[in-house]
């Protein structure tokens, strides 16, 4: 068994060439991930530089197991991201986990987790159960013996879930008359994208200043967040992102949008590709990314306005969507959703080990 650092451009072609591999007869297999794969392999945004990365093949008579630490000064954590292994691969995630722990002790940090890629802006979770397993734009896919393998290794482990819901379902859940309070005291916009700079440096900050306190956030800057948006400025329309106003500032957000994964059935796609198939056809069902307000204006009822005002707008052409990830312990979100949806669409596993003294 030999464990290689992934440096030269061909160990890098090698790295993605196995994704492909691990997937060849998934029919849900779509490579958008692999976009963010090459993110962090190459260096291709400010975040990913900044970051320490260090990308592993493990080989044992061919590639067995590729995996990518990752971790940044703001965090205590490493991250063993975009991890990609074959059936039967115990002996190999022992390995690389043991790696990790020769690391954990040389960069000082105190435990190290497993289903981040990076920041939780590019996908948390490993894939354990789902109504449907098809891919999902922004959301982690990974192949059903992923779990099985890596719950006989790791004890520790959290949970999170994504949820589905219907248009008809949620609008008659949430009462309207606290819509109209919460409304009496903050405006709700859309996004302008004749000032896309500004806007997703605004969207930036907001992120931030509302999502620090999550478990496994790791700062992103706003300029290092409008960096990964403006990957998708060609997909985005106004309506795609919603900001709660306060006194003319923006205190809240929702990020929804279509799931584009939708026309993504064949490998090798890119955002190009993505936007001309959009000209065509639009996706069934809508995505709802990322939701955020201020910790001073929580308990306000901005979450419930910016889902209904979302939903609303939007009713006529979507009638389905489903969330991203929600950790159990997040239980103000985890009993607003249970609430609108009509159940759990997605769980996914996060996997903690601590440094061993």
């Amino acid at each position: 068994m030999k464990i290689q650092k992934v440096i030269s451009n061909k160990d890098k072609r090698r790295y993605i060439r196995f994704i492909y591999e691990v997937y060849q007869n998934d029919k849900n297999f779509s490579d958008l991930n692999i976009l963010f794969v090459k993110t962090f392999l190459y260096g291709l945004d400010d975040y990913a530089r900044r970051a320490g990365v260090l990308p592993l093949i493990i080989e044992d008579n061919g590639i067995k197991l590729v995996g990518t630490f990752i971790s940044t000064a703001d965090s205590k954590e490493l991250k063993l991201s975009f991890l990609e292994f074959l059936p039967d691969a115990g002996q190999y995630i022992r390995a690389i986990l043991d790696y990790g722990q020769t690391l954990l002790k040389d960069l000082g940090l105190s435990r190290m987790i497993v289903g981040i890629n990076g920041q939780i802006s590019y996908g948390l979770g490993i894939l354990a159960a789902g109504s449907s397993r098809s891919f999902e734009f922004n959301a982690n896919y990974h192949p059903e013996y992923y779990t099985e393998e890596l719950d006989r290794i790791i004890e520790r482990k959290k949970r999170a879930f994504s949820y589905r819901f219907s248009a008809e379902h949620v609008l008659s859940a949430i009462n309207p008359a606290l819509i109209d309070r919460v409304l009496s005291t903050y405006s709700i916009r859309e996004m302008d994208k004749k000032h896309f700079r500004k806007e997703m440096l605004i969207f930036g900050r907001l992120c931030h200043e509302a999502l620090q306190g999550t478990p496994y956030y790791a700062d992103k800057t706003p300029d290092e967040m409008y960096q990964l948006m403006k990957k998708m400025r060609f997909l985005l329309k106004n309506e795609d992102i919603l900001f709660a106003m306060k006194d003319g500032r923006e205190v809240g957000f929702v990020l929804h949008h279509p799931d584009y994964a939708e026309f993504c059935t064949k490998p090798r796609v890119n955002y190009l590709l993505l936007f001309l198939r959009t000209l065509y056809k639009r996706p069934e069902t809508l995505i709802y990314n990322a939701i955020g307000v201020l910790p001073e204006y929580q308990q306000s009822g901005l979450v419930a306005a910016l889902l209904y005002r979302s939903i609303h707008i939007r009713k006529e052409r979507y009638t389905t969507a489903v969330s991203s990830f929600i950790l159990e312990e997040n239980t103000p979100s985890m009993m607003l959703f249970q609430k609108l949806s009509e159940g759990i669409h997605k769980e996914y596993r996060i996997y903690e080990i601590e440094k061993k003294e």
